[in-house]
């Protein structure tokens, strides 16, 4: 089926193309509801739309970035960007048009906000805990934003000086009626920096696991002459054409292709029964919101604290105790630590290096995602003759129905099941539950490592306890039916996706009833299980929110506009 012109001069550039960028901020602001303030935002919302970065832009950028490395072998010299995005709450929405407009979208985990459906995604009940709402650092009850920005750079330079010239348009949002600054119209409530990790770290997240590695690729074109698609097709169709609908389309091996509708407003949507093809009822085309609401994407957001000492301690202590075990007599904390996550430190898929890590696996960024679950994997596909690439001459994944080679729970298995038919009857749906996401890690690296516990013991208190984490962002058309879903549906539950396992260990949230305790289930090669009891969260949520990202002439013409 032909594939949709998607409007990339409308499309905010995050969403689609994602900004990839080393150095990030993200500006929380806080609205005054008063009339004049609220048309003294709106003047500010013209102002400042122009700035918005597009799908187009980063698009452009990022093709361009990726040929001069490819041509240079190592990242272009002085080839730098600084881009801004924009989202807004429910309740801001709702300010700046009217409530009408904000029930027409149909999701209510947005209208509702984060804060108040917390306890759905199962984080903390008790109004102590660091989790709770009460408690986060932006957010919560008392000091949830209206107004995200997100503002990314190459340079810490660059960026700090466009913060700064936001920050001072803020400062001067004026009535332009009345030519009055109402004052506090706008006010930052959190900043957060966003930094990709140093050496030896840079790529991975604070446990020391590779990120990012698996992302969905998008259907749809930036433009129709000469076709170009949003997500390049590098398989050659001649040598592996796929006729069976149940099959998905891949864009690279491992990157299966999803219909646009799913992370943005006024599209077609993927179809839960049929990998290749749209829904074909108009119904299903596009999720209700405004009509204004086209071209733009609900983003959600996260700050993530990861408790570094207790995850390394955990695995030390389970590693330990594990090795008496029958059939895990080699067990050691990495190894401990990479079943719980799916993949090596490396980013190397378990499903593909099942006894040990493979650098040189994890580098192949054309077999370092090509595997799967319950099937064995065909051989790998072949790309076309103008992809320069490396051979994939590794062991292929092989049946894992038990989850020995990955466990069940194993984080990476329990947000992408891949071919497991799941409790929602079949592997295509697992499609219709991608999100798009947009992380970045927050805060100092962690002294010490995983294996050892003595740089840990020569560091100060102040240096282990060290707020870091992760600021997780992603991109959807539901947050009901993708982030939550998974949240709520896989990574909280100990059966499904997969029929057992336990609970996601990372990610996953044990009900308050049994004290937040979860457990997870690893076997060994001769099929003899092991049963690990989790005591504690090491990620607590401590902020975050539900946004929309408008279409950049909705914030122009709707969001912006002038009243009279």
């Amino acid at each position: 089926m032909d594939e949709e012109l998607l409007n990339a001069d409308e499309i905010q550039g995050n969403i689609l193309a994602g900004f990839n960028k080393d150095h990030q901020v993200f500006l929380f602001l806080r609205m005054q509801r008063d009339p004049a303030s609220i048309t003294a935002i709106r003047a500010w919302l013209r102002a400042i739309s122009p700035q918005i970065s597009s799908l187009s832009e980063v698009h452009r950028f990022n093709e361009l970035f990726r040929e001069m490395r490819a041509r240079l072998a190592h990242d272009p010299m002085g080839f730098a960007a600084t881009w801004l995005n924009i989202a807004f709450s429910a309740s801001a929405l709702e300010a700046l048009t009217s409530a009408g407009e904000v029930a027409q979208f149909s999701d209510s985990f947005f209208r509702d906000g984060l804060a108040t459906r917390a306890g759905d995604l199962r984080d903390p009940a008790d109004p102590t805990h660091e989790g709770h709402p009460n408690n986060w650092v932006v957010g919560g009850p008392k000091n949830e934003a209206d107004i995200l920005l997100i503002v990314a750079s190459d340079r810490p330079n660059a960026l700090a000086e466009r913060v700064t010239q936001l920050k001072a348009m803020l400062s001067q949002t004026v009535d332009p009626v009345t030519g009055v600054a109402p004052g506090n119209a706008l006010t930052v409530i959190w900043e957060q920096a966003g930094e990709t990790l140093p050496q030896p770290l840079t790529g991975h997240e604070h446990f020391g696991f590779k990120d990012g590695i698996s992302q969905p690729g998008v259907r749809g074109l930036v433009r129709r002459e000469p076709p170009e698609p949003v997500t390049k097709r590098l398989i050659d169709p001649e040598k592996f054409p796929q006729t069976d609908p149940l099959l998905p389309e891949f864009a690279q091996p491992g990157q299966p292709l999803v219909w646009p509708g799913q992370f943005v407003f006024g599209y077609k949507r993927q179809n839960r029964n049929d990998a290749r093809n749209p829904p074909a009822a108009p119904n299903d085309i596009m999720m209700s919101c405004p009509e204004w609401g086209r071209n733009g994407s609900y983003l959600v957001l996260r700050r993530l604290r990861q408790d570094v000492p207790a995850f390394r301690t955990f695995m030390r202590a389970e590693a330990e105790r594990l090795r008496s075990k029958p059939g895990f007599s080699g067990m050691t904390a990495e190894r401990l630590a990479s079943l719980l996550t799916g993949r090596w430190p490396s980013g190397a898929p378990l499903m593909r290096a099942a006894t040990q890590d493979d650098p040189k696996l994890a580098r192949n960024r054309f077999a370092n995602n090509f595997f799967q679950y319950v099937e064995n994997s065909p051989g790998p596909f072949a790309l076309k003759p103008d992809v320069a690439h490396d051979a994939d001459d590794f062991a292929l994944s092989r049946r894992d129905k038990k989850g020995v080679t990955c466990p069940l729970a194993a984080h990476v298995r329990k947000v992408n099941p891949r071919d497991t038919v799941t409790e929602q009857g079949r592997s295509q749906d697992t499609l219709t539950r991608m999100i798009l996401r947009r992380g970045i890690p927050f805060g100092p690296t962690c002294p010490g490592e995983l294996e050892t516990t003595a740089l840990e013991m020569s560091s100060s208190e102040t240096e282990l306890k060290a707020q870091r984490g992760l600021i997780f962002l992603c991109y959807q058309t539901s947050i009901e039916n993708q982030f939550a879903f998974l949240q709520r549906n896989w990574a909280n539950h100990e059966s499904n996706p997969s029929s057992g396992g336990g609970e996601d260990p990372l990610i996953g949230a044990g009900a308050e009833a049994n004290g937040r305790h979860r457990f997870v289930e690893i076997r060994s090669v001769e099929n003899t299980a092991e049963t690990l009891n989790l005591p504690a969260d090491w990620v607590v949520a401590t902020g975050g929110g539900f946004f929309f990202s408008p279409s950049i002439s909705a914030i122009h013409d709707v969001l912006g506009r002038t009243v009279s």
